[in-house]
């Protein structure tokens, strides 16, 4: 099959789980021997600079772009994007959508898989058939947190003429259908997975004696204050600290953090893939707690890496994880701090939880989603 992957995803993360869920993709595609194509000018995503296998096939084929990722670059980089940004306001394409456009103009392919919502390649498909996957429905459920996002719209557009859609769990195929009014069988689930596994090499970074780890962005639908919350009272009881993986705290963050005398016990950490999974191996915890998600790969990174998962209680989360996480109500303070005390204060609990990660993890691979994936291209053909 010829595949044409579109640039816009790797356009936006520089790190982020849908560029790495399309990095593995298309990773899976080329080793099956796929014939895969990804017309890219510029990015500065982490994952396909760090992919040997999509470096080797792609620059001796069709890759132009160039990883810009040195500071400098990358400042560089971020300045390009908001000009084009605005440019694409008034409908003119970004460097890398003319790239893209470029390609399905003066290229045969069998199918093409859009890698978000931007629906600017549309009109140049002619009669290709395209399959869309969709991640969540968080905009849609929770709009006023989006206002003037145009997201709603763009994917909307894009679900209802698409050949098939794929959704990355149960709760998010229902979500499509209550929302969209997409028919059940015009979608297709396929679960996603996680590459990481436990960290047995050096511990280079430094870390406290006893921690819990949260992982990820801190938006609204993340619920990371309630969280804070929650867990304030354990951390100054049990003389633990909080490890959070991502972007650096905002001064009004820390304002929050120091109304509960606690940004003393709160360590902030930009982690590579290999720091992550040190820091989940060596965690007392990992803990969840969103209200609303369209998977949870952080859950199979836990599970990978040998870490109890506490997390709440939502559809998605139960369908990732099973019985191999313990649960808490994400609305409910007491039912977060109830839960995290239950796996911190009992070692037996905690073991048990870890022996039923692993083995739930397991279920769960990037062969399987490129080999199931390939069975909905075929689909469509």
């Amino acid at each position: 099959m010829k595949i044409l992957y579109d640039p816009q995803i790797f356009t936006i993360q520089k790190f982020g789980g849908i560029s790495r869920y399309f990095v593995e993709l298309i990773e899976g595609m080329v080793k099956k021997g796929e014939d895969v194509t990804l017309p890219l000018h510029s990015t500065c995503n982490s994952y396909l600079k760090n992919s040997k296998c999509i470096q080797e096939y792609l620059h001796k084929r069709i890759f132009n772009g160039k990883h810009k990722d040195s500071s400098i670059r990358s400042i560089q980089y971020e300045l390009k994007r908001k000009i084009e940004d605005k440019l694409k306001n008034y409908g003119i394409p970004d460097s890398n959508q003319r790239v893209y456009i470029n390609a399905l103009k003066n290229g045969t392919y069998d199918l093409v898989h859009p890698t978000y919502y931007d629906p600017y390649f549309y009109r140049y498909i002619g009669k290709l058939p395209y399959v869309l996957t969709v991640y969540d429905m968080i905009n849609e459920k929770f709009p006023d947190y989006f206002a003037n996002d145009s997201t709603i719209l763009k994917k909307k557009y894009l679900a209802e003429r698409a050949s098939i859609i794929i959704a990355i769990s149960e709760s998010t195929k229902n979500d499509i259908v209550d929302i969209l009014g997409i028919p059940e069988e015009r979608i297709q689930v396929i679960h996603l997975a996680s590459s990481l596994k436990k960290y047995e090499d050096k511990i280079t970074l430094k870390l406290p004696q006893k921690y819990l780890l949260y992982t990820g962005l801190r938006n609204y639908y993340k619920n990371f204050k309630l969280f804070v919350e929650a867990v304030t009272p354990l951390l100054i009881e049990m003389k633990m600290h909080l490890v959070c993986t991502g972007i650096k705290f905002t001064k009004s963050e820390m304002s929050y953090l120091e109304d509960f005398h606690i940004s003393d016990r709160i360590i902030n950490i930009c982690a590579s893939d290999s720091e992550l999974a040190m820091l989940y191996t060596n965690a007392a915890a990992f803990v969840f707690p969103s209200v609303y998600e369209g998977f949870g790969i952080p859950i199979l990174e836990a599970f990978n890496c040998g870490c109890p998962a506490i997390v709440s209680n939502i559809n998605c989360f139960k369908e990732v994880a099973s019985d191999a996480a313990e649960y808490f109500d994400p609305f409910d303070k007491v039912s977060m701090y109830n839960a995290i005390a239950k796996v911190i204060e009992c070692p037996d609990h905690r073991q048990k939880l870890i022996s039923r990660g692993y083995k739930r993890g397991a279920l769960f691979s990037w062969k399987k989603v490129v080999e199931e994936t390939e069975k909905v291209y075929k689909s469509v053909l």
